[in-house]
């Protein structure tokens, strides 16, 4: 980032606990110095730093019809934390309404394979700040305002359903609907 100096020092593991069970754990400490013009990227980080940290579980039973896997996850981002540019949110309407900082997720997924070339993948995810939200909350990426209800948590839930077809190696096919409901930090005139 321009004139900012971010470091992201992390950790990431994995493991395979038993047959076609997978876990896996990451945890980011991220420090933020001064710009040219002597602020903080945050200008409300006084610590100069932030984490993030994830949690996910998934178990495959290949073996049987249309092999299902079923997963969790779980990850926290402080509202310290800076996303330089990407876009971390893992449910498709939110990621483009709620900015990727603090933020506690948890979410789990189950998908299944009709055919070797298609999977259909249903996904929830519930979003709650780790600090209570002010008065107004702006979405990421825009400049969109929403009235919200300060000292509230509850950002909402969403659930997508997706199907995929592999067309060939590198071309993908995906037909997707999303439902995203707001949760109580958002006044009910933004709930539609």
């Amino acid at each position: 980032v321009a004139g900012q100096d971010i470091n992201n020092f992390g950790i990431r593991a994995s493991a395979g606990l038993i047959e076609n069970l997978n876990v896996e754990g990451e945890y980011v400490y991220q420090t933020l110095r001064k710009d040219s013009a002597n602020a903080y990227i945050d200008q409300n980080n006084k610590n100069k730093s932030a984490d993030a940290w994830r949690l996910a579980a998934s178990f495959g039973m290949p073996d049987v019809v249309w092999a299902p896997t079923v997963a969790a996850d779980v990850a926290s981002l402080s509202s310290k934390w800076n996303v330089m540019h990407e876009s971390w949110v893992p449910a498709d309407l939110a990621n483009l309404i709620f900015q990727n900082t603090n933020m506690r997720v948890i979410g789990a997924t189950v998908s299944a394979k009709p055919m070797d070339a298609m999977m259909l993948k249903l996904r929830y995810a519930n979003f709650k700040a780790r600090q209570a939200v002010g008065a107004t909350y702006t979405s990421v990426g825009t400049t969109n305002t929403y009235t919200t209800v300060a000292g509230k948590k509850e950002l909402g839930s969403e659930v997508d359903l997706a199907m995929l077809y592999d067309y060939t190696e590198d071309v993908q096919f995906a037909l997707c609907y999303g439902k995203l409901m707001p949760g109580k930090a958002f006044a009910e005139s933004n709930r539609k």
